[in-house]
């Protein structure tokens, strides 16, 4: 139970972090905070959250070109920092699903949207 409840603030101050105001964020950026964030979608999180994460992508891309930005850059950066959350949701599910190692390895994680020319131009993505 200890575990679920100092997971779950990791969690909360992972989310209110966002990956930090620097325009410098990097597609899948990661953080200290991951392997107990991990921890808590995995093992405590309703299923629920995962997947309405997972389906919310599309949805704060479209809102994400709505917003005036200062700079490509600062919009680039935006777009990665939803890359990174995404990436962190599907991570836990795939794994809560496989019930494998939590460690992350090499894997990418990319929303079906994120992988068409326009967006990844827009973005500026690379493989």
């Amino acid at each position: 139970m200890r575990r679920g409840v100092l997971w779950r603030r990791a969690f909360d101050r992972w989310s209110a972090w966002n990956f930090g105001d620097a325009t410098g964020v990097e597609p899948q950026s990661r953080s200290e905070l991951d392997f107990p964030v991990a921890g808590w979608l995995i093992e405590f999180a309703e299923p629920d959250v995962l997947k309405d994460e997972l389906d919310a992508f599309d949805e704060r891309l479209r809102a994400l070109e709505m917003q005036w930005h200062s700079s490509l850059s600062a919009l680039v950066a935006y777009y990665n920092r939803l890359l990174s959350r995404y990436h962190m949701f599907a991570f836990a599910s795939s794994r809560r699903e496989a019930k494998g190692s939590w460690l992350f390895d090499h894997e990418v994680f990319v929303p079906a949207v994120a992988k068409l020319p326009f967006v990844r131009d827009r973005f500026r993505t690379v493989d």
